[in-house]
């Protein structure tokens, strides 16, 4: 459908009926500039969303050991355990904080926000960017080849299903049927479907008449509304995402938060655990590692993620200091 998008733009709009048909030099090259910049720039975000379905952001760092950990760190329990994944490919290997195992990729990945069936892989925080962006430009690219033509295509479409209510065939079979209420999407159906009967009756109408340069757009085609109203949907579609998204952005969340915190009731959280205390250190002489039974261990919110907080004992206080991120440690 994009690539017969791209022909219809480039050589039916622009080619044969802005510049052959219209002789307008000016704005069809300009129109031509626009949408083999656009639909180019629209396809390499798209690919490089599909791209990595096995590697992008699945975590390759060997378990560690929680009792050699001297550093605030994230962990699944009161206990300061470190999560492990035994779906999939996993095969038991250590599930760092921010992962989440998508079940049709078969892999943990960092900062999982969703998996996304149109590109055919998961959406990470690092590609977020590549992701918004796509959303954003998908609905300027079908306002950019549809620009031209809006005009043309409203007299097409309402001459249709003025052609359709008029013609005696039409009439009989559809408009008078009441099955034309109910099957086929209903009343909206009907229209839809009724107008669609006008585009037939204008093409076996013109069967004998000549082609020429523009011929696709100037006259009535089914073909190109059948193209324009799948971009349509999926430009309307592409603008709630962004919406959406930018929305869970702001508050600091992903949607797998969001979805957690829906089932759940109450925002999902994980604790951060404390390491040894410098007070109670005692060392292994053979193997140089630090062990300490005592930690603290708290429950940290999605929206403090970006900015994790260890409560160590000052003064007999307990006081929140920032650290590092998690999935930098």
């Amino acid at each position: 459908m994009s690539s017969y998008g791209w022909y219809l733009a480039s050589f039916e709009i622009g080619v044969n009926w802005l510049l052959r048909y219209k002789s307008k030099w000016l704005f069809g090259g300009i129109y031509l500039i626009a949408v083999n910049t656009t639909m180019p720039l629209l396809a390499s975000l798209y690919i490089s969303l599909t791209l990595g379905r096995n590697t992008h952001n699945v975590s390759t760092w060997l378990l560690p050991d929680k009792n050699t950990l001297t550093e605030p760190y994230q962990c699944n329990s009161v206990n300061g355990d470190l999560e492990t994944c035994h779906k999939g490919k996993c095969n038991g290997t250590w599930k760092p904080p921010r992962s989440h195992h998508c079940s049709v990729c078969g892999v943990c990945r960092l900062e999982f926000d969703h998996h996304c069936p149109w590109v055919g892989n998961c959406i990470t925080a690092s590609r977020m960017k590549t992701f918004v962006s796509l959303l954003i430009l998908s609905p300027i690219t079908f306002s950019v080849i549809l620009l031209p033509i809006i005009s043309p295509l409203k007299k097409h479409i309402v001459f249709a299903f003025n052609t359709s209510k008029s013609d005696p065939w039409a009439v009989r079979n559809w408009w008078n049927w009441y099955g034309s209420w109910i099957f086929f999407g209903g009343p909206i159906g009907r229209w839809v479907c009724g107008t669609m009967i006008g585009f037939y009756q204008l093409k076996f109408h013109r069967m004998d008449e000549r082609l020429f340069p523009g011929d696709t757009i100037e006259r009535p085609h089914l073909r190109v509304v059948l193209a324009v109203a799948p971009g349509l949907l999926l430009s309307i579609f592409s603008l709630a995402l962004v919406v959406l998204s930018a929305r869970y952005i702001h508050r600091g969340l992903t949607s797998l938060d969001v979805i957690k915190s829906q089932k759940l009731g109450r925002p999902p959280h994980s604790f951060v655990s404390r390491g040894p205390d410098s007070s109670q250190q005692t060392r292994q002489p053979s193997r140089n590692i630090v062990l300490n039974p005592y930690r603290y261990t708290f429950p940290v919110l999605p929206g403090e993620r970006s900015m994790i907080w260890a409560l160590l004992p000052i003064g007999g206080i307990l006081k929140p200091i920032p650290i590092h991120r998690e999935h930098n440690m």
